[in-house]
């Protein structure tokens, strides 16, 4: 190829291989430049010294296998129900649960001595379900050795009538997180899913209540609290020795400076938050009782139901999921790097809209997680226009890949690509509408692929049937093998959580005084303090 056509080639080479070839001279014939652009081509001559991720097939039946510098960083995968993105993400979790049992994976052999870690929360329950009946199809067909390994690797967050996972929620756990700064976010999430009102006099007495228990390693407890604040003997036992001193001085004189009122309103609210008996047995055991009934294991995988239901009403289960949430936000700037994280948010925009107080975190986690090898995948039906404007924008911009099913709005992520796209036809407005058109048109399984830097391509993604009919049983039958084999390994009989929480209160708050009034409190000094005291104990 001469300099002329090289030139025109790099001077139009964003507007696409073909219009670079239109310019070339009549007459003359030259070796066709390879799109710097096309992601089939990147792909093609890699080495394949690097991890390939299997994803799909490109159209012309050829596999697509992304590699580990895209497949782990953070994506956007959107899609109208039905789409096929659900199975987009159980394709993704059989491939990281059979390659670290170090078995191929759609047609991908595993890396040698491979190791990841990947959490699935789901708000709606499906794709959790999905992945049990994935899991327990794995587990009846496997060795005894493999099961036992599928035991200790799959990690689950439920809450049901019969078994709940442990979620110490002051437990600092001997990391550089505050007491200030978790009994902060805790009060955030609490917050936003009740529906009752909070006072500044209830926030202030709710925050700096999380920080005293977070710095005495002790469960939310209304017995405890409830001794705590009307036993003024109790109270300034539970102060002695206390190693933050501006907490034991806020709770030193806290009858001369709250009104009883507040006091009484703020035990309201956490005899409501503890009224499920899900959440209280959760929440409620000591930190050394969860480490003695569930010691500490391997865990590779775990999947998160924060889905509403019978048993608890959609805030409280997206309250379990921000609790969680926050959780991994704080520990994942401390993991070791070496080993890839992948966070799986299903459904994301119903978590993050109806959780505001995640938006800061989050957002940061976007800009900063990808340092410590942690890839994050928000999938959701409607993503720009249901979350917060600030933190769609910081997302999108932090993105690496985005991968669109049938979609309307989000369609427009990659029209302007429209002139790049092979097969599109007429002016470059009429092709971005014939783009648009086919992407909110397209079928089950079939999707683009936008990575940043190349042009979008169509793919379909691997095949994913439902494991009843491959094992020859119902739905019903491999969730309860799931339930009875993988379940208990990290999850704890609620009869059992009762009576450790039982056993504490024996311990820790023993018995209430016989005799003597409850403290009245001080004396209103006017009545600004009076119609305060009033706003407290009617909130």
């Amino acid at each position: 190829m001469g300099i002329g056509e090289d030139f025109l080639f790099r001077l139009h080479g964003a507007k696409g291989r073909r219009e670079a070839l239109r310019l070339v001279p009549k007459g003359e014939t030259a070796a066709v430049p390879e799109d710097p652009r096309s992601l089939p081509a990147f792909l093609a001559r890699e080495d394949g010294s690097e991890i390939r991720v299997p994803v799909g097939t490109l159209p012309d039946g050829r596999p697509l296998a992304l590699p580990a510098s895209i497949a782990w960083k953070a994506a956007i995968e959107v899609g109208a129900s039905g789409s096929g993105k659900t199975r987009k993400l159980l394709s993704r979790l059989k491939t990281e649960i059979l390659w670290n049992l170090g078995l191929p994976a759609f047609g991908s052999p595993a890396p040698a001595d491979y190791r990841s870690d990947l959490e699935l929360l789901d708000p709606k329950t499906e794709t959790f379900d999905e992945v049990k009946k994935l899991v327990a199809a794995l587990y009846i067909e496997s060795s005894p050795g493999r099961q036992r390994q599928l035991r200790q690797m799959i990690r689950v967050f439920d809450w049901t009538a019969e078994r709940v996972t442990p979620l110490p929620l002051y437990h600092l756990g001997g990391s550089d997180t505050s007491d200030a700064f978790l009994a902060h976010q805790r009060l955030d999430v609490e917050i936003a899913a009740s529906r009752l009102t909070y006072t500044d006099g209830v926030k202030g007495l709710a925050f700096m209540y999380g920080r005293l228990l977070a710095v005495k390693d002790i469960p939310p407890n209304v017995a405890y609290a409830r001794r705590f604040f009307r036993d003024a003997g109790f109270r300034t036992k539970e102060l002695t020795n206390l190693r933050s001193r501006d907490v034991a001085a806020y709770f030193a004189s806290l009858e001369e400076s709250l009104p009883r009122q507040t006091m009484e309103a703020f035990l309201r609210r956490l005899e409501h938050t503890l009224s499920f008996p899900e959440i209280r047995a959760s929440v409620g055991m000591p930190p050394n009782a969860v480490a003695r009934l569930l010691p500490s294991q391997d865990h590779r995988v775990t999947i998160g139901n924060y889905g509403p239901g019978t048993r608890l009403p959609l805030g409280k289960a997206l309250e379990r999921a921000s609790h969680r949430l926050v959780d991994l936000l704080r520990v994942l700037p401390r993991r070791n790097p070496a080993t890839p994280f992948f966070l799986l948010l299903e459904e994301a925009a119903v978590l993050l809209s109806q959780a505001g107080e995640l938006t800061d975190p989050l957002a940061n986690a976007s800009r900063t997680l990808r340092a410590f090898n942690v890839g994050i995948t928000l999938a959701a039906q409607d993503f720009a226009a249901a979350l917060p404007k600030p933190l769609a924008r910081t997302l999108l911009l932090n993105a690496r890949a985005f991968v669109l099913f049938q979609s309307r709005d989000e369609a427009e992520l990659v029209a302007s690509f429209a002139d790049e796209i092979p097969g599109l036809d007429g002016t470059s407005a009429q092709k971005k509408a014939a783009l648009v058109r086919e992407i909110q048109n397209l079928p089950p399984r079939h999707a683009y692929l936008y990575v940043k830097g190349y042009t979008p391509l169509r793919f379909v993604t691997l095949d994913m049937p439902d494991p009843a009919p491959a094992a020859g049983m119902t739905d019903a039958e491999l969730l309860a093998i799931f339930d009875r084999e993988i379940l208990p390994a990290s999850t704890v009989p609620l009869a059992v959580a009762d009576e450790e929480i039982r056993k504490w209160e024996a311990e820790t708050v023993g018995a209430p005084p016989s005799a003597g009034k409850t403290p009245a409190g001080p004396r209103p000094k006017g009545i600004a303090d009076l119609l305060a005291g009033l706003e407290e104990d009617e909130s």
